[in-house]
Formats: C-alpha cells, sequence, structure tokens
C-alpha cells in the first residue's frame, strides 16, 4: 500500500531509529551519571558520562563530593538547594581563575526558568508589532565576562546545570553511526545501523558543573 505522506517508508523508518539512537548517546553523555565499564566477552562496554571527569570548577550541595575525575567512578550526590546567580557566579570565577572560558550553559526546563528570571525577577520583552510578549534569557553575560548561550536540554540530569566549552570536549567515533542491508531471508528486508563511539574530554578544567539543585 502507499502511505499518504510517506514516499519510502524504509528511509523514514530509518530516520526514526537514528533520531532514537542519537537521543540514547545524548543521554548517555548528560543524563544520570554513569562510569565506564571496560567490558569482556559476556558484557557490553560502557563510556562514562561527561559529569564523571568533572573535578576543578565545580558546585555541589553539602556532603556532595567530586568523582576520581577519570571516569572510573560517579559524583557523590549531595543536599539539593536552588540554583542562583550567585552559584552561577561562583563557578565562573573559578572559571576565570582556571583561564576557562565556557560557552554553552546546559539547564533542565525548571532551572532554565530560574536562569529566566535572574537580575531580580526576569526581564519581559515586549515585541508590540508581533503582539508578542517575550520572557526568556537566550545568552547570559557573566560579570568576568563569559558569555555563556543557554541551552534547555531534555535529556539532561535534571539536578545539574552544565557550563561546557566545545573546544575541549568531543565524540570520539571509532565507526560513524551508518546503516547497512542485512541478508534478506523470506519476503523481507531489513537493515542494521552501526555506531561506534565514545566521549574525549580533552580538559575538564575548561567546563564546570553547579549540581544538586532542584532541577
Amino acid at each position: 500500500m502507499d502511505e499518504a505522506g510517506i514516499k519510502d517508508k524504509m528511509s523514514r523508518e530509518l530516520a526514526l531509529e537514528m533520531k532514537a539512537m542519537k537521543l540514547d548517546l545524548e543521554a548517555a553523555l548528560i543524563g544520570t551519571p554513569n562510569a565506564k565499564v571496560a567490558g569482556d566477552d559476556s558484557t557490553a562496554r560502557e563510556m562514562a558520562s561527561f559529569t564523571t571527569y568533572l573535578t576543578t570548577n565545580t558546585s555541589r550541595g553539602a556532603t556532595g563530593a567530586d568523582p576520581t575525575g577519570d571516569g572510573t567512578d560517579t559524583p557523590t550526590e549531595g543536599t539539593e538547594r536552588d540554583y542562583t546567580e550567585v552559584l552561577l557566579e561562583t563557578v565562573l570565577s573559578s572559571c576565570f581563575t582556571q583561564g576557562a572560558d565556557p560557552k554553552l550553559m546546559f539547564v533542565s526546563a525548571t532551572n532554565k526558568g530560574i536562569v529566566d528570571d535572574f537580575t531580580g525577577g526576569g526581564t519581559h520583552y515586549v515585541d508590540k508589532d508581533n503582539k508578542e510578549l517575550i520572557n526568556s534569557v537566550d545568552v547570559y553575560v557573566g560579570g568576568l565576562g563569559h558569555t555563556l548561550k543557554v541551552v534547555p536540554a531534555r535529556q539532561l540530569y535534571a539536578e545539574d546545570v552544565l557550563l561546557v566549552d566545545p573546544e575541549y570536549v568531543q565524540l570520539a567515533e571509532m565507526r560513524p553511526i551508518h546503516s547497512f542491508d542485512l541478508p534478506k531471508d523470506g519476503d523481507y528486508y531489513a537493515k542494521a545501523i552501526i555506531q561506534e563511539c565514545t566521549l574525549q574530554v580533552s580538559n575538564e578544567a575548561a567546563h564546570a558543573i553547579i549540581a544538586d539543585t532542584n532541577g
């Protein structure tokens, strides 16, 4: 049958599955903290998540503790607290001391709302021509000159706020994501999708984390 609006169903299914894989990959990178697993004949390998490397520019709640920093263990969670501009500026001061210049601020939906209310209650912008009321902070400029693009991230571990310099972190791919045909069997055909990669943190001091928020 020809399905309305679908020119090639196999291509559509491949696109959907690749999108799902990318979401899983994003969750593995910045979602629930996960230590690396070497793997063996019966255990799959696992890469360490981003936060398992951060030990320099960190802010944690009471009883919270940094990980070792080599991906072998996860941070110790501390007492949750509200995300505030004071916490952000304190971490940015540490970044300044270390020579770090993060460009991106990853936040949960809750913490995005808090950022929108920074500087004492938030700033509203009115576009009279288009009849729009805008209440969003998309770029935050810190007191020491750091300019951060605010990025809401669904897959982010909600209690964390991550400040990232893309120059010093990347996805190291052994086999880029690709698809190939599987042997035909009977009255159907199938494809497989493969990707092999890991997280490469070139300099953990280039980044920062504000953990244990009520995000």
